[in-house]
């Protein structure tokens, strides 16, 4: 009669232990790594004037709807929390628009935001004081709009890098 040795599993428990740990580890890392590459997709998000909707035009009060084209060019849809935009006109500061609404982006999608633009003329022709600057206004102005967005990733908020959106407009 021929005894046959039971065969027994080469791997102690340490060995199990070690490779489980190492695929945990694997597997944290290689999702880091994505999240690291969607992060830095999203950096170079892109943001463009769609459209502009007048709501009251009068001498004393401008109010309008500013409407921008969000191209998300990352994996991940995102929730902007908090939208800051300081408009300028040839260099001149004219005001800031703040939305604090929060937004969905969609992933790899270009979503539309839009922001309030509530102004009285007056009041930045006060603060613009020189003729030389306000007869500037007329004709080709450089529309620059400095852009500053704070996202949410689920329980994470990040401050975007501040993008500039520049474009030759007519005010006449």
């Amino acid at each position: 009669m021929r005894f046959v040795k039971e065969k027994t599993s080469c791997m102690t428990k340490s060995d199990k232990i070690s490779w489980v740990t190492g695929g945990v580890v694997a597997a944290f890392t290689i999702a880091g790594s994505w999240l690291a590459i969607q992060a830095a997709k999203l950096r170079n998000y892109t943001i463009k004037v769609s459209g502009v909707k007048v709501q009251k035009l009068a001498l004393n009060r401008i109010n309008m709807n500013v409407f921008f084209d969000f191209t998300n060019p990352s994996a991940i849809s995102i929730r902007l929390r908090e939208q800051e935009y300081d408009v300028y006109i040839n260099d001149m500061y004219l005001t800031t628009l703040v939305n604090r609404a929060e937004n969905v982006i969609r992933a790899k999608a270009t979503s539309e935001i839009g922001v309030n633009l509530d102004i009285n003329p007056v009041e930045i022709l006060q603060r613009l004081k020189n003729p030389q600057a306000i007869a500037s206004l007329a004709g080709q102005s450089r529309l620059k709009i400095v852009m500053r967005i704070r996202v949410r990733f689920g329980i994470f908020t990040i401050k975007l890098p501040p993008n500039t959106y520049e474009e030759t407009i007519s005010l006449t």
